[in-house]
């Protein structure tokens, strides 16, 4: 119960950091008016990133067995907290 609630506190606490950062970040994305933009210890960067390919739709690919090329399983662990 113990682990429990200190859990639940911390999340708690965690999302409304997060709801500032989010605040935050958007204010600095409203003064950032160059690709690139510094000061008080903060960097705002614009770039473009190439999107992601969507093997489903290259016809290249239909029925190649890509499970050879796949990296290697990973455990991952989710915790929720449910309010």
């Amino acid at each position: 119960m113990a682990a429990a609630l200190a859990f639940y506190e911390a999340k708690r606490a965690a999302d409304l950091t997060d709801a500032a950062v989010t605040k935050a970040r958007a204010a600095l994305l409203a003064l950032a008016v160059h690709p690139r933009e510094q000061g008080s210890g903060v960097s705002v960067t614009r770039y473009l990133k190439a999107g992601n390919v969507d093997y489903k739709k290259a016809p290249a690919l239909n029925g190649l067995n890509l499970e050879a090329d796949r990296g290697k399983s990973r455990e991952e662990v989710r915790v929720t907290a449910s309010t």
